[in-house]
C-alpha cells in the first residue's frame, strides 16, 4: 500500500472527480515541468490552461458567477493532489484568496472584470498588505488611503509581496481612517485596481523560495484609483480580511501535506533500496522512527483539515479548527522534510535529488501568512480561554 492509500480520509471518495482529474493533468505537467519552467523563470501557463479548460480553476466558485460550484473541500484536493505530484499552487492560492474577497464583497463590476481571468488562467493576482515595520500587525498599517476628487489616493510602502511584477491585478489594502470602536470601523479599506497603475513601483527582494513566484517591495506614491476600485465599504476591510483567513490557511495546509507526501514516498522508496551494508537501510528504526512520526502527523492535519472544511462549507464556526491545521500540517512537513534529509544523506543537497529544492517553500510556511507562534496564540485563547497576549 502506497503512502497515498495510508493516508487516506473518507473525503477522498467526495472528490475522487478532482482527485482523479488532477492526477490525469500532472502525468503531462508533471514535477519535471515545474523544475523545467523554474529554470526558465517562466510561468508554468501550460499547466494553468489545462487546468483552466478541465474547468478545475473553477471549484469553489458558483455557477452563475462562472465556475463549477463546490465547496472548499474540492478547493482543497486540488490543491493538495497538485502538490503530491510536487506540482506547486502558489499563484492559485494568491488568487483564491482575492477572489474570495471579490466575490463575497465587491461590486457586481468587479465580479464581471475580475473573476473570469481567474477561472480561465490569464488572470494573474497580487495581495499587497504586509509592511516594512509591522509584521502581522495589521492595525499598525502606515499605507494611507485619502479620498480625492471622486477617487481615492494611495501613499505608502509594502514588502513581500508576491509576482506583483508580473501580475494582472492587484488588491491593495490601506488605511482609509482612524480605528472607530462605536461605528464599528476598523479603518482599514480593500482596492482592486489592474496593473500596472501610475504611482505603482515593484522591486524584486533577493529572496529565492524555489519557485518562479518573487517577492517584493511596493512603493505606492499618489496612486490614484477611482471610486469603484474600492471593495466594499470604506474601514471595513480588516473584518473582510478576517472572513478569509480560515479557507486561506488550510489551502496552505493543503500544499505542505501535499509536497511531504511526495516526499515521504520518496524517502520510503530511497529506503527500500539502499543498502550500504548488504541490508536496506529501511529496516533501521533510527531511519523508520522519524518518517513514522511525519506520517503519523500529517494524517492527524490533514483529518483535521476536512474537518475544518467541512465546517466552514457549512457556515459553522472554525477558527480553532483551521488554525490547528495549519499548524499541524506545517509543523510536520518540515519534520517530513528534515527526515527524508536524514535518510539522503549528501543526496539530499545534489538537486538532481530533488529535496533540497524544497526546503524554502516548506519553511517558509512555518511563518507564512502567517506566523505558527501566532496560530498558537490563537489557539490558546479561543480554545483554552487564556488571557490575550501581550
Amino acid at each position: 500500500m502506497d503512502i497515498d492509500q495510508l493516508l487516506s480520509h473518507p473525503a477522498d471518495q467526495r472528490y475522487a472527480d478532482v482527485r482523479n482529474a488532477v492526477a490525469w493533468l500532472t502525468e503531462k505537467y508533471d514535477r519535471d515541468y515545474i523544475r523545467k519552467c523554474t529554470a526558465l523563470e517562466e510561468r508554468p501557463n501550460e499547466l494553468m490552461a489545462a487546468l483552466a479548460e478541465g474547468g478545475l480553476l473553477g471549484l469553489g466558485v458558483a455557477p452563475e458567477a462562472g465556475g463549477q460550484g463546490g465547496g472548499l473541500g474540492e478547493e482543497l484536493t486540488l490543491v493538495e493532489s497538485l502538490a503530491r505530484a510536487g506540482v506547486p499552487a502558489g499563484t492559485f492560492l494568491i488568487g483564491n484568496f482575492v477572489r474570495s474577497l471579490v466575490l463575497r464583497y465587491g461590486s457586481e463590476e468587479q465580479v464581471a472584470s475580475f473573476v473570469p481571468g481567474s477561472l480561465d488562467g490569464t488572470g494573474i493576482y497580487s495581495f499587497a498588505i504586509t509592511e516594512p515595520d509591522n509584521g502581522t500587525n495589521t492595525f499598525a498599517m502606515r499605507t494611507r488611503a485619502d479620498r480625492a476628487d471622486t477617487g481615492w489616493m494611495l501613499n505608502g510602502e509594502k514588502c513581500f509581496i508576491s509576482h506583483i511584477g508580473s501580475a494582472t491585478h492587484a488588491m491593495i489594502v490601506a488605511r482609509s481612517a482612524p480605528y472607530d470602536q462605536a461605528a464599528r470601523s476598523d479603518g482599514l479599506s480593500i482596492f482592486l485596481t489592474e496593473l500596472p497603475v501610475a504611482g505603482l513601483t515593484a522591486t524584486p527582494m533577493n529572496i529565492h523560495q524555489g519557485g518562479v513566484d518573487k517577492q517584493y517591495i511596493v512603493r505606492l506614491e499618489d496612486v490614484r484609483l477611482p471610486a469603484t476600485a474600492l471593495v466594499g465599504e470604506a474601514g471595513k476591510g480588516a473584518r473582510y480580511l478576517f472572513s478569509a483567513l480560515n479557507p486561506e490557511r488550510l489551502l496552505v495546509a493543503a500544499q505542505a501535506i501535499g509536497f511531504a507526501t511526495f516526499l515521504l514516498a520518496k524517502a520510503t522508496r530511497y529506503a527500500g533500496e539502499r543498502a550500504p551494508f548488504g541490508r536496506p537501510i529501511g529496516e533501521y528504526q533510527a531511519v523508520q522512527h522519524p518518517l513514522a512520526r511525519a506520517f503519523i502527523g500529517l494524517r492527524a492535519a490533514r483529518s483535521l483539515m476536512f474537518e475544518a472544511a467541512d465546517a466552514i462549507d457549512a457556515g459553522a464556526p472554525a477558527g480553532v479548527l483551521s488554525n490547528s491545521a495549519k499548524y499541524l500540517a506545517t509543523e510536520y512537513a518540515c519534520e517530513a522534510l528534515d527526515a527524508v534529509t536524514q535518510v539522503h544523506g549528501g543526496y539530499a543537497f545534489d538537486e538532481d535529488y530533488d529535496i533540497v529544492t524544497f526546503h524554502r517553500q516548506l519553511r517558509l510556511w512555518r511563518i507564512a501568512p502567517v506566523n505558527n507562534d501566532t496560530l498558537l496564540n490563537f489557539v490558546a485563547e479561543k480554545a483554552l480561554g487564556l488571557p490575550t497576549s501581550r
